[in-house]
């Protein structure tokens, strides 16, 4: 039997602590889903096809392999975006029980009706998570000639079509899950307050501008 990280932690503590856990493989995520008894194997489940797969338990060297992008804001499709965040948990890493994911207000008020939102299972928002895709300036147009209703400029910036129908010349800035202000096509900005003004001249001129 090889010598492993596994095999040091134990099998019983291991597979306690990281059943469940997402990782990345060669561009790939996984879930793990089992340690064999005699420590010599893993099995794992690829989050694209949820085909099961085997690998040498060599290949767990450590806690880092099951490290994971800073959460935040994920787009799931053109139309729905998430804020993802991790519930307190005393195993390691990120599974399906410990991730946490809100619609985001338009996200949510959109999908009432078209029901969109339930296209995504726990699957594709973990890939989302392990492998995040955000928009650049070059989306803004699109943005502002309603190609797309939001745009996630990083994990903590949002920037979308207001929930209420009543006004669609403007898009609402979050930073995080905090509500700041809006912008319109102009980038004229309406905040909250000045400090939530500095903040949103800082995003614009950073990704917008």
């Amino acid at each position: 039997m090889s010598r492993s990280f596994v095999n040091d932690l134990g099998r019983n503590y291991a597979h306690e602590n990281l059943s469940g856990a997402v990782f990345m493989h060669e561009g790939v995520a996984y879930s793990l889903e089992d340690i064999s008894e005699d420590c010599d194997e893993f099995s794992a489940t690829n989050l694209t096809t949820g085909r099961c797969k085997t690998f040498d338990v060599d290949m767990i060297t450590g806690w880092k392999m099951f490290k994971y992008p800073k959460l935040g804001y994920r787009s799931l499709s053109k139309d729905v975006v998430v804020w993802c965040s991790r519930a307190q948990s005393y195993v390691r890493g990120l599974n399906a029980n410990n991730l946490r994911t809100a619609y985001s207000n338009f996200t949510y008020t959109f999908s009432e009706s078209t029901g969109q939102y339930n296209n995504f299972n726990w699957r594709d928002k973990m890939r989302a998570v392990l492998m995040p895709v955000f928009h650049t300036k070059e989306d803004m147009p699109k943005l502002f000639a309603g190609e797309i209703p939001h745009v996630v400029l990083n994990e903590d910036v949002l920037i979308e079509l207001p929930s209420s129908p009543g006004d669609k010349e403007v898009w609402e800035v979050y930073f995080r899950t905090n509500l700041l202000g809006s912008i319109d096509a102009s980038l004229n900005i309406t905040a909250v307050d000045a400090a939530n003004r500095k903040i949103i001249e800082r995003i614009v001129n950073k990704y917008v501008a």
